[in-house]
C-alpha cells in the first residue's frame, strides 16, 4: 500500500479544484492569440456561431459566439464569399460593445447566384490578427476555409470555433 509522505497544501488543492470546473466549462481551447475577448468559439452552451442567408433579399445575417464579452478596442469582421474559392468578398465589420460575448452581423447585403454563401470571420486590433474561425489549415493556398450557408442556414457553426 502506498502512503502520502509528503502532505500537499490546501490551497493547492483548492486552485486545483476551482480551475477544472472552469476549463471544463469552456470546452473549448483558447487558440486566439489575444485575450478571451478576441476567441471565436462554436457554442457556449446557449447560443451557437451560426447564421443564415436569405436568397429573397441578398442578406447574410450571423451571430459570432465569443468565450469572454466582446472588447471595445476589437474588431470583428465577417467575410462573406459567393463561393468557397472566390477571390472577392463582402466584408462586415464592428468594435465589440463589451456588453455582451456575441457579436451580431444583420442584414448584410451580398450577391450570389447559386443560393449560397461561404463565410468566414476574424478578430482583431490594428494589423494585429487574434483569431480567425474556422481555423485556416488549408491544404492548398487558394482554398479558403469558410462555413457554407445555404438559404436553410448553416448547419456550420459547430466548424466556427
Amino acid at each position: 500500500m502506498y502512503r502520502l509522505t509528503r502532505p500537499i497544501p490546501m490551497a493547492l488543492i483548492a486552485v486545483l479544484l476551482l480551475a477544472a470546473p472552469a476549463s471544463a466549462a469552456s470546452g473549448f481551447a483558447h487558440d486566439s492569440k489575444g485575450p478571451a475577448c478576441t476567441n471565436i468559439i462554436p457554442s457556449d452552451g446557449v447560443n451557437t456561431s451560426d447564421g443564415s442567408f436569405d436568397t429573397a433579399t441578398q442578406t447574410v445575417s450571423f451571430q459570432l459566439v465569443l468565450a469572454a464579452s466582446s472588447c471595445t478596442d476589437v474588431t470583428y469582421t465577417l467575410y462573406v464569399l459567393d463561393e468557397e474559392n472566390s477571390a472577392t468578398a463582402t466584408v462586415s465589420w464592428q468594435f465589440g460593445s463589451g456588453a455582451s460575448n456575441l457579436v451580431q452581423f444583420i442584414d448584410v447585403p451580398v450577391s450570389s447566384a447559386d443560393g449560397d454563401v461561404c463565410v468566414y470571420a476574424t478578430t482583431g486590433k490594428g494589423s494585429k490578427l487574434y483569431d480567425r474561425a474556422p481555423d485556416a489549415t488549408p491544404k492548398d493556398p487558394t482554398d479558403v476555409e469558410c462555413v457554407v450557408i445555404t438559404d436553410q442556414g448553416s448547419g456550420g457553426g459547430s466548424r466556427m470555433g
